[in-house]
């Protein structure tokens, strides 16, 4: 029974992911319906996806369709093969239905799902009404996505009777059997007859069964019950609950004479073996019990008064010869390396710790020190280019050269001193909830574009939460820099994101002249500029102060050429970064 599921979901896998769904899927994002890989039309990928549709039909007798439906245009099936009295016929495109309104459809477009399903068994259905002739039908639904967005789903109809009758008949069951679900519909085999029978709930003449009603449950993968005459076994073979589908068991009778035949041949010899242990049990427990518990005893009394003091002095009985006296030992050299190995580790972080301290307030005196001289500098250039007035071009320039070369540096010291503090220190920002439109607005207002460049926010970003910090610096930097380095006057700077289990991926791509990629593994290193600093005004360490806040966090940071035209920086934002910061510090995610 298994097996029939595993053939069928591999089946819908297989073409799912097949070229000609690609290339359907390609060609339907083109205004010319033709594939940009080689040249072929829609119309040629649909026709390629046909032959695999009749070939897989013609293997499999009880596959009554097999479709390939678009979420597009409300559930629209794009090719269609139905099998109609035995033969296999081809769905003109004018004949194609609309399905979004099926239950399989609407789980799979609320539940985003990329994995194999079943549905619900029902009757077959066409345009939207029960069709004829009424079969009982399972489907295998299987999603494609083209890129990270879902684009459609294979599904596969078989007649639910003859595809469980065939999976018996392939078995050569023999014994008595109903295979029943969730909805209890069940079919009935006996062994040595033709006939299986087959009731189904929908049906007006469904009878149920006594058996099935007594031992079906999908809360218990296997249940057993007996009355006088048989023995009845119920084991759950596929399990949808999960789906909010359907499950699948199989129950099998046998006499309860024939069962417990050998059973009560064995049960007098064992009443008699059994008696015989438990006399022989009762006399060396009272020989070595008093033994062997008494220094177990007076163990445990020791070993109680580490509970309410980790380095109180025991005392166990190590000099025993026997098993009791080497777990004395064992422990006791255990427990006094582990009170060793405590020492050394609190040293260490009390030395780690002091260290830390040591290192930010270096940086913040080093700062402090190296920029009251600049300060100096900056304002007796700016006072003598204001009270000279009598200086020649040449002077003026080389004075203004010094002050802004000033004003470098000190911009220069300020982002050394961030970047030195990164994963150190702790701001309310760290703990500030915010939707990520609202940051990246904000990220948009503080950089204040020139008239000429949008930065646009995509509304994917609604419905994302993050932590303001240190997720703000990383935009900020990425969003400043892509203004700040764009080669026109008009232009487009656009953040978007999209999410999955595990992480956030955050995209920040512009139109602008984009960087060469020999030198993309330099910029993410500290004062590197691809333009001289007398053209545009920069530390060179903005993409650093990025790079460093991401891997911190246990994230990675891309830049490749996007579409377009400029950079494309994809950032890998781990959710764990949601609960891991604390004020004396964060570890954010564990590295995989």
């Amino acid at each position: 029974m298994r097996n029939k599921f595993l053939e069928m979901k591999n089946d819908a896998y297989v073409l799912a992911n097949s070229s000609s769904v690609g290339g359907i899927e390609r060609t339907s994002k083109r205004g010319d319906l033709v594939d940009p890989l080689d040249g072929s039309t829609a119309g040629q990928w649909k026709e390629r996806l046909t032959n695999a549709f009749l070939s897989l039909a013609t293997i499999r007798d009880h596959y009554t369709q097999i479709r390939f439906i678009g979420i597009a245009d409300e559930g629209r099936e794009l090719v269609r093969v139905n099998r109609v009295a035995g033969k296999l016929r081809v769905v003109e495109e004018n004949a194609l239905q609309q399905k979004v309104c099926e239950p399989y459809m609407q789980r799979l477009l609320s539940h985003s799902t990329k994995s194999p399903f079943f549905s619900e068994v029902t009757f077959n259905r066409e345009n939207n009404a029960v069709g004829e002739p009424k079969v009982p039908t399972i489907r295998c639904v299987v999603p494609t996505y083209f890129g990270n967005r879902l684009f459609g789903a294979i599904v596969i109809n078989a007649d639910y009777a003859g595809w469980l009758q065939e999976a018996i008949e392939v078995a050569n069951v023999n014994r008595s059997m109903y295979v029943v679900d969730s909805n209890e519909n069940y079919l009935v085999y006996h062994p040595g007859t033709r006939g299986i029978g087959f009731a189904f709930h929908q049906s007006g003449d469904y009878v149920g069964s006594k058996v099935v009603k007594r031992l079906h449950t999908l809360s218990k993968p296997l249940t057993i019950l007996a009355d006088d005459k048989m023995f009845f076994c119920y084991k759950l073979v596929q399990d949808f609950s999960d789906h909010e589908s359907m499950g699948i068991g199989v129950i099998i009778g046998i006499g309860v004479d024939q069962l417990l035949a050998t059973p009560r041949r064995l049960n007098q010899v064992m009443i008699g073996v059994a008696s015989l242990l438990v006399a022989m049990s009762v006399v060396v427990a009272i020989v070595l019990g008093s033994r062997l518990t008494r220094p177990l005893r007076e163990m445990s009394i020791e070993l109680n008064k580490l509970a309410g003091n980790p380095h109180a002095s025991i005392s166990l009985p190590t000099t025993q010869p026997d098993e009791i006296g080497l777990l004395a030992t064992t422990f006791t050299e255990t427990l006094n390396s582990l009170r060793d190995s405590q020492s050394e580790a609190m040293e260490l972080i009390g030395r780690l710790e002091a260290s830390n301290r040591e290192l930010d307030e270096f940086a913040y005196v080093a700062s402090h020190d190296l920029k009251a001289p600049l300060r100096v500098i900056e304002n007796a250039t700016q006072w003598l280019i204001e009270d000279l007035s009598g200086l020649d071009a040449d002077s003026l320039e080389n004075l203004k050269l010094v002050r802004s070369r000033a004003v470098r540096m000190e911009s220069l010291l300020d982002d050394l001193l961030t970047f030195s503090r990164i994963g150190r220190l702790y701001t309310d920002g760290y703990t500030e909830q915010i939707r990520a439109d609202e940051l990246v607005n904000e990220i948009a207002s503080l950089v204040s574009p020139p008239s000429g460049i949008e930065v646009r926010v995509c509304k994917d970003l609604h419905d994302i939460s993050v932590k303001r910090m240190p997720l703000e610096q990383v935009l900020l930097n990425l969003v400043s820099n892509s203004v700040k380095h764009h080669d026109k006057d008009t232009g487009t700077v656009e953040v978007r994101a999209f999410q999955d289990e595990h992480e956030i991926t955050f995209e920040v791509e512009d139109d602008g002249p984009g960087i060469p990629e020999k030198y993309r593994s330099k910029v993410f290193k500290m004062f590197q500029t691809l333009k001289p600093r007398d053209q545009i005004e920069g530390s060179g360490m903005g993409l650093a102060i990025v790079e460093k806040h991401i891997r911190t966090i246990g994230g990675a940071i891309e830049l490749e050429t996007g579409k377009l035209g400029g950079c494309l920086f994809r950032i890998h934002w781990p959710k764990c970064v949601e609960e891991g910061i604390h004020k004396q510090g964060f570890k954010l995610c564990d590295p995989q």
